[in-house]
């Protein structure tokens, strides 16, 4: 009986201990928590000095705001400091850590969380963002974020969705806001992935300038009873004023605001809209749009907006002119806020997504992203590919000219190797089986067909 006492009174006594820290984390509660992942183990060292100044210029965190920051910055220790009262107060001393491990970025979001609790959680990830950008490795062409120097590591788009799922798991709910303060990342490809993990993305589909974020104009703007969407909105708004002979002076600049909740809508209308395209011919017009287009740092990312519309002038057929009115809408809804300054951008509409002009140059690793499974997208541009480059070989070679081929097998690589089998399949029908060219043509061809099949 008096063991049962003991093991009552102990069972009582650490519900009085839980019940207490949870009562004094309410007690502490603050309405906003920003976490700042800071990746400066690279050439960002200096901007990272100048960040965490900006960020505690007009004190940092105040009663209703906390701004914790983990920074690694080039060849030292990484730490985590809590910014207060003008000063940083370390709350953890990490050592080396490899900064371009996602599992790093979800430990320091996770106990952020959990000692610095809030109503609204806004996370942001710094360092510098890439465009599909090959690079002399075995996974060939990637997407990533958070470049750490010393270990050569980054972290994926995968992965991104990976740390997100853990911090919804223990938070219980999405992030309010993900912040991009890199370059190139707010694509549809990237959003695809992070969706279910944040109710707002914020980011820019362009390079950022050097300066990023202007944290002392964002931290100063915030105010007691801001909502998730007032906090995108001055963050985008900050940053672009910023760049527009602002603090950091005049540059190309872009931001916008993504709302995860209306992706489901506008991948459904991206998935008309790239299947109306398929149904027809229109190699021609689109090769056009691609010409005109805006493009950002790597000209394979395009303003998808842009091109829709575009393509409603350039090709007239009332069925595509529907569908492209249809996605048009869903991505007012996606993208409501976006906003651009500078030069070379005045047709950024809030939203990129990957169309390299040359077959050879998509990278057959895109096909293994969630978006190109999950969407029509990937299709309809191998699809245009087929159209554009098979086409205008297989008319010339029936006039007996090979000009055209010798180009794009000087070209092919791995990249289109699907593209090249097809038109070897039907290279070798028009020539040997329907006899549509002459003997020296036939010579030249097969030449060039078993050039075209060592091609890796």
């Amino acid at each position: 009986m008096k063991r049962m006492i003991a093991q009552l009174m102990l069972v009582l006594s650490l519900v009085f201990v839980l019940c207490t820290e949870a009562d004094a984390a309410k007690r502490n509660s603050k309405e906003w928590t920003f976490m700042i992942f800071m990746n400066a183990d690279n050439n960002l060292d200096q901007n990272a000095v100048k960040d965490l100044k900006e960020m505690r210029a007009k004190g940092g965190s105040n009663e209703f705001m906390n701004i914790v920051v983990m920074v690694d910055r080039e060849k030292g220790p990484a730490y985590t400091y809590y910014l207060a009262d003008g000063k940083m107060e370390i709350v953890t001393k990490h050592g080396e850590v490899d900064m371009g491990d996602y599992k790093v970025y979800s430990s320091f979001v996770k106990n952020a969380i959990k000692k610095y609790p809030a109503k609204h959680y806004c996370s942001i990830i710094w360092n510098h963002g890439t465009g599909w950008k090959a690079i002399k490795k075995a996974q060939g062409m990637v997407r990533g974020i958070s470049y750490d120097d010393q270990s050569g590591n980054h972290i994926t788009t995968a992965q991104l969705g990976f740390a997100l799922k853990e911090i919804n798991s223990a938070l219980g709910r999405k992030l309010d806001i993900l912040c991009f303060d890199a370059c190139l990342m707010q694509m549809a490809e990237v959003a695809y992935t992070v969706k279910d993990g944040a109710d707002l993305i914020v980011g820019s589909e362009e390079v950022e300038p050097g300066d990023g974020y202007p944290y002392k104009e964002i931290f100063s703007g915030m105010k007691q009873g801001m909502s998730a969407i007032d906090v995108a909105k001055l963050i985008v708004k900050s940053y672009t004023d910023s760049y527009d002979d602002g603090s950091a002076g005049y540059h190309a600049s872009t931001q916008s605001i993504i709302v995860s909740s209306a992706y489901e809508n506008f991948k459904d209308a991206l998935n008309g809209y790239a299947k109306m395209l398929m149904s027809t011919d229109y190699g021609k017009p689109i090769t056009k749009m691609l010409s005109e287009v805006q493009v950002f740092g790597y000209p394979e990312n395009i303003d998808l907006r842009h091109f829709v519309i575009l393509s409603k002038s350039k090709i007239k057929n009332p069925a595509l002119k529907n569908t492209a009115d249809k996605l048009l809408n869903a991505m007012e809804r996606l993208v409501p806020i976006s906003s651009r300054s500078g030069y070379g951008v005045n047709f950024a509409y809030g939203l990129a997504i990957y169309f390299p002009k040359e077959s050879y140059k998509f990278s057959k690793e895109y096909f293994h992203l969630p978006f190109a499974k999950g969407t029509m997208w990937a299709s309809f541009v191998q699809e245009y590919y087929k159209k554009s480059v098979i086409n205008p070989i297989l008319e010339e070679v029936a006039q007996n000219k090979v000009t055209k081929l010798k180009e794009y097998v000087a070209k092919a690589n791995g990249n289109n190797r699907d593209i090249s089998l097809d038109l070897i399949a039907k290279l070798n029908f028009l020539c040997f089986s329907e006899q549509k060219c002459d003997e020296k043509t036939q010579k030249r061809v097969k030449a060039l067909l078993l050039e075209l099949k060592n091609k890796e």
